[in-house]
């Protein structure tokens, strides 16, 4: 009788790599990356010869501990770099794997021998199962170490301290909108009219007059947001790797269906899949206009969602602020409002229409959205574009404060201190919230890792609410509002309070106020 399908630990998403070698300059790292190479190619031998029946049982079960045993002598290891006499040991460990006395196997481990030797398990899927066991077990060593942690140990921490969400392993269908010709149709005979400086190319400032003059080109509210807030998606058409925003007519062809191949590009289905749902949502909504705003009102930046602009850079900074500083930035003048930056830069904006209702900000009346068209207008009149930024720009922006960086994953410079040491991150942000600075953080897309990270996002910013340093919790909030990757309690608003180390794991940088002393 066969045995029932296992039960896999891993994230559906989770990958095994060889990591890079040579060209690591640290010879610690290095060191760090052929170890975790020669475990990764041990355990992609032993499935092999499972498959091929060379392998009994209790072998398997052994070679795998003795893996895991070596990951984690590793783990305690690193710390202090390895010594040639901790090399040598580890090397002899190595040696040795597979080849001492079998013990008991567990249960689990019982079930994944025989789905692989019974080949009703794909290679593959076994040894990302035995990887992650071993990722997992390096990052509880970490977890309970002190001192600094590597760049090529934070996804071993991140494994350890994975949270599966109740969605993780549901797959989107590809999606194609029964009017995504006609709306590509409609972008080809709009090109003409938004490439206002005549270079065959349509680049997200000149897209802004879809939202702006909506109407004039005969657009929906839903059209005209949809076209804006997808300009990326349908830029990438002919080169669906190549992440660019600089919109061509080949571009927009190429979308069509009699131009569309029978099998296209993973990425190209994935986005033609997100410019249709946009659509489909698009269309379902209403944006009633909220309420005016006068002087003298109080803001609750806590309540405010990112909308369908990349201004995270932005509005991670509107917590910081008081209702002093939000009233000095937008006011209201004439038929409109007045938005002024910290640095004199000024505009006056109108009333948001019902497109841009769709994609600027929204949760605590009207003033975030308007403000943050305001930003739009000042830097798009300066050739920049609202999406995608840095934290520490947004805030000289709004509070005329610059901002220093500190990297959690590489060595610190210039006498700051080494936020690689957990301790030392910890009593930093707290100091610097106690002294009134605002506390920033970045996931970057080079230190994301999408597969095991379920509570930050790559490339977005949060802001830094508060720091208890003796419960060991960490709140911080999402600038969209909601969505948070992993709703650790319970409320999807937004907020959402962390360990120290899911905050270290998940995290790449800080940004805090220069005229902070930090040491």
């Amino acid at each position: 009788m066969p045995s029932s399908p296992l039960l896999l630990n891993h994230p559906t998403k989770f990958e095994t790599k060889t990591l890079p070698v040579k060209k690591v300059k640290d010879p610690e790292q290095q060191a760090s990356h052929k170890l975790d190479n020669k475990i990764l190619e041990t355990q992609s031998k032993l499935v092999k010869d499972v498959a091929e029946d060379k392998v009994s049982l209790s072998q398997f079960c052994e070679t795998v501990e003795d893996l895991n045993d070596v990951a984690t002598l590793a783990a305690h290891f690193r710390p202090d770099g390895f010594s040639y006499k901790e090399r040598a040991q580890l090397e002899a460990v190595m040696l040795q794997v597979g080849k001492g006395q079998h013990g008991k196997c567990e249960p689990q481990m019982r079930a994944l021998y025989q789905q692989i030797k019974s080949g009703s398990l794909k290679a593959d899927e076994a040894v990302e199962e035995l990887n992650w066991q071993t990722q997992k077990r390096y990052g509880a060593v970490v977890a309970e170490r002190k001192g600094k942690v590597y760049s090529e140990e934070r996804s071993k921490l991140r494994s350890h301290l994975y949270i599966p969400r109740a969605d993780k392993d549901v797959v989107g269908k590809d999606v194609r909108h029964k009017e995504l010709d006609k709306l590509i149709n409609t972008a080809i005979d709009l090109f003409p009219s938004l490439d206002t400086n005549k270079d065959n190319v349509v680049d997200r400032r000149e897209a802004r007059s879809l939202l702006v003059n909506y109407q004039e080109f005969g657009l929906s509210p839903a059209y005209a947001a949809t076209l804006y807030s997808r300009h990326n998606e349908m830029a990438m058409a002919l080169e669906p790797k190549i992440n660019r925003e600089d919109l061509t007519l080949e571009d927009l062809n190429h979308l069509l269906s009699e131009n569309y191949p029978e099998k296209p590009d993973k990425t190209l289905r994935e986005n033609v899949t997100k410019i249709s749902k946009r659509l489909a949502h698009q269309e379902k909504i209403e944006t009633p206009e909220p309420a005016p705003f006068k002087l003298g009102d109080s803001f609750q930046p806590n309540n405010v969602k990112q909308g369908r602009e990349g201004s995270c850079w932005f509005l991670c900074n509107l917590p910081a602020l008081t209702d002093e500083q939000i009233n000095d930035l937008i006011k209201p003048e004439g038929d409109g409002y007045r938005v002024t930056l910290a640095d004199g830069r000024t505009t006056h904006v109108s009333p948001l229409n019902e497109a841009e209702r769709r994609i600027y900000s929204s949760g605590d009346g009207a003033w975030s959205g308007l403000l943050e068209k305001g930003v739009s207008q000042i830097l798009a009149e300066q050739g920049e574009d609202i999406n995608a930024g840095f934290a520490r720009v947004g805030r000289e922006m709004v509070s005329g404060k610059r901002s220093d960086t500190y990297s959690f994953i590489n060595p610190a410079g210039n006498g700051k201190p080494d936020l690689r040491d957990r301790n030392d991150l910890f009593r930093v942000m707290d100091d610097a919230l106690d002294n009134g600075s605002a506390v920033l953080c970045a996931a970057l897309k080079s230190d994301f890792d999408d597969n095991i990270s379920e509570i930050s996002a790559g490339g977005h910013a949060y802001t830094v609410l508060d720091v208890d340093r003796e419960n060991d919790v960490i709140t911080v909030r999402n600038p969209w509002g909601h969505g948070e990757r992993a709703d650790l309690d319970g409320v999807n608003d937004g907020v959402f309070q962390l360990s120290g180390d899911q905050f270290f794991a998940n995290y790449s940088y800080l940004y805090l106020d220069q005229d902070q002393s930090v040491a």
